[in-house]
């Protein structure tokens, strides 16, 4: 799993073997110590995400490629880095009983287990009335137990095979496969095998969702793929494209069949409370699926993010200038005529107060960003690779003077005051070039920024001002540091809305919450659209969503 024996347990090498071991290695069977859920695909709009599940995990593979990019331009500027990412087509339905049944073999299984696994995998099928019962020749049951041990005991195999040739790791999501170097040719060595074990195992790539790219090499912003044995696509996630200088910027094209089909759904809303919830729902997939804010990403993320939901609402609503709030507004006016005759008759603050509270719920997603944006700003100051070499030159300065000074005093046995590392054969002082080498095996400052830089930025919290002191009495809980999104969110929405709030309903707990369809509220928000209707159209067009 690419361990480095000669490494520290504080170094980025065992930092890296430890990711690779509990997070990506046969990462779809469940463990003791952890168990993972894979949704299916309708889920994919619904906000799914336990923190163990596919979704974080594919967030965190988001977060590891750039920090790898980041470390690989400040050590070896002068070497092109190249990613690959590539994704199986119709994995499960081709999986090979026969490849599996060798596979199973290999590992020992008793014979009267593998004569078990067969009958399982050979069940009998029923597709049509009228058409007879067929034995199933290929492929696996969905969302089974057995069927995901079949397909990562294929998959395993071809990580290992191409790990023992390479030594390239492939950090893999179920079937979607992403690795990088800087070694070109082990990277091209690396496609090769997995297309040869593909074409051995009877898988199929997909070559729609393959893609390569290779960074710096006097690269510009500019999208070029990587060498020409490797796949001639971007390198996607989400709705993001990795462009050759290193960054991830959202493609506002990627979205557009998806606007459309939100668009339809938002159109043909039947009631107030389903438009809100549609609306919800996408809002929620685009954000994850632009990738939620690490401290790697930075405030140049952010910046994106607000932009492409900038072009989303002038896109959905371009007759009220993008807005949202104006649309839904106008809808409660047309709807309920007797009662309110102009919007404004309503007050802004109770489209965006929670549901839970007697507000509408409405996301604003321009806050729900901006408190991340605030965060990041203040953590600027945050040490990045690019200040880390001036650090070395004064650990090594430090230690060239240590070991002079043991020199002096006629010290000769400098094996107890210095690592192996750290001495030639003559008992002489390593050079500064051989001592940078060790910064990913070695220097504990350097493994400090990576794990930092891995981190997802907690949103800021807004200053507590005297309407968010009268919100958290009325929630009847203390203000902490350590918060969820959610409650972040809520205090933003205080902080914003509460004046307006306690001026249009005198209170900011202004009703009475044994009153409110507790019940029917969670059926609501827990409920799930029909992704299904239309998925056709919009499947044809693009594939690329994190599901």
């Amino acid at each position: 799993m690419g361990k480095n024996e000669d490494c520290s347990s504080d170094s980025i090498e065992y930092k890296r073997y430890k990711m690779r071991r509990d997070d990506y290695w046969v990462a779809l069977l469940h463990s003791e110590r952890d168990e993972r859920h894979y949704p299916t695909t309708t889920t994919a709009y619904d906000g799914y995400d336990d923190g163990n599940g596919i979704v974080n995990m594919k967030q965190k593979l988001l977060y590891l490629v750039n920090v790898e990019i980041q470390l690989h331009q400040q050590l070896r500027p002068q070497q092109p880095f190249t990613v690959v990412c590539a994704d199986m087509e119709w994995f499960g339905p081709s999986i090979s009983h026969e490849v599996v049944q060798i596979l199973l073999e290999v590992c020992g299984i008793p014979r009267i287990w593998l004569d078990f696994f067969d009958r399982f995998l050979k069940m009998p099928v029923y597709y049509q009335p009228g058409e007879p019962i067929r034995i199933r020749q290929r492929g696996c049951p969905m969302s089974h137990s057995l069927s995901f041990l079949f397909a990562e005991l294929l998959l395993f195999a071809m990580d290992l095979y191409v790990y023992r040739n390479t030594q390239i790791f492939n950090y893999r999501l179920h079937d979607d496969f992403w690795f990088f170097d800087s070694q070109s040719e082990n990277i091209q060595k690396a496609w090769q095998l997995m297309c040869e074990y593909a074409d051995l195992t009877g898988l199929k790539l997909n070559k729609e969702k393959c893609g390569s790219i290779k960074i710096g090499d006097n690269a510009t912003a500019a999208q070029s793929f990587g060498d020409a044995a490797l796949p001639q696509n971007h390198v996607k996630w989400g709705f993001l494209y990795l462009q050759s200088n290193g960054r991830f910027t959202i493609q506002n094209d990627l979205l557009v069949p998806y606007l459309n089909e939100m668009k339809e759904r938002l159109n043909g809303a039947k009631s107030i409370m389903a438009w809100v919830t549609i609306y919800n729902k996408y809002v929620a997939f685009f954000l994850r699926n632009f990738g939620k804010c690490a401290n790697v990403l930075g405030t140049y993320h952010t910046q994106q993010t607000i932009k492409a939901f900038q072009y989303i609402h002038q896109y959905l609503f371009p007759d009220a200038h993008g807005n949202a709030l104006t649309v839904l507004m106008q809808l409660i006016v047309d709807q309920f005529k007797p009662i309110t005759n102009s919007s404004s008759d309503l007050s802004e603050c109770w489209f965006y107060w929670p549901l839970t509270k007697g507000g509408l719920g409405l996301t604003n997603v321009y806050l729900e960003v901006f408190a991340i944006h605030i965060q990041l700003e203040m953590n600027a100051k945050l040490e990045t690779f690019s200040t880390l070499p001036i650090k070395d030159k004064q650990l090594y300065d430090d230690l060239i003077i240590h070991f002079q000074s043991l020199i002096k005093k006629r010290s000769f046995d400098l094996s107890k005051q210095f690592p192996d590392r750290y001495l030639h054969d003559d008992n002489t002082f390593i050079t500064f070039d051989e001592y940078i080498k060790q910064r990913e095996a070695y220097m504990p400052h350097w493994t400090h920024v990576y794990e930092t830089l891995l981190e997802i930025t907690q949103p800021a919290l807004p200053q507590p001002t005297s309407i968010v002191n009268k919100y958290h009495l009325s929630q009847r809980r203390r203000r902490t540091r350590n918060i969820s999104m959610n409650d972040a969110y809520s205090e933003w929405l205080a902080y914003y809305y509460g004046q307006q709030l306690e001026d249009t309903f005198n209170q900011l707990d202004f009703i009475d919450s044994q009153s409110l369809p507790i019940g029917l509220i969670s059926t609501m928000k827990a409920s799930q659209i029909n992704w299904d209707k239309g998925r056709k159209v919009y499947k044809r067009q693009h594939s690329s969503d994190t599901r």
